[in-house]
């Protein structure tokens, strides 16, 4: 199933809230970019770009090209959107809750009392304390 660009949009903020939205629509907008040119489309601090470009490439939602400079032997990072891996991640995510629900579930039968559970004669009240108690309301109600 092939997702729109609306999808990833409303996935981001599971990466950083709104700053992640704007790193997307940036690379939305900007194609393959570089973290500075999208921090500086967003005016997101860079380092906060780069680790929501971290984020977003462990789920595998963006890729990166690393090109060499000749020059002065530094790396540069590309980022692209991979719009076809969201819907693996979205899958990812609800086997996750599916999991978690269940385990609770199993929990919450495995720890609760049985309705037939009958109190012993010793803990109830005798009827003359609750013919007692009864009359302090009803005196107390008038």
């Amino acid at each position: 199933m092939a997702y729109s660009e609306d999808e990833i949009i409303k996935v981001a903020p599971f990466f950083g809230g709104e700053e992640a939205v704007s790193v997307v629509r940036a690379l939305m907008k900007l194609g393959d970019s570089t973290d500075e040119s999208i921090a500086a489309e967003t005016g997101i601090r860079i380092n906060v770009v780069r680790k929501i470009l971290y984020k977003l490439y462990d789920h595998a939602l963006v890729a990166s090209t690393r090109v060499r400079n000749e020059n002065t032997g530094w790396y540069t990072f590309y980022w692209k959107l991979q719009l076809d891996q969201l819907d693996a991640f979205i899958r990812s995510r609800k086997r996750r809750t599916l999991k978690k629900l269940a385990a609770r579930l199993e929990y919450e039968r495995s720890h609760t009392s049985s309705p037939a559970r009958t109190v012993p004669k010793s803990a109830s009240p005798s009827k003359k304390r609750w013919r007692q108690h009864s009359d302090v309301r009803n005196v107390t109600a008038h």
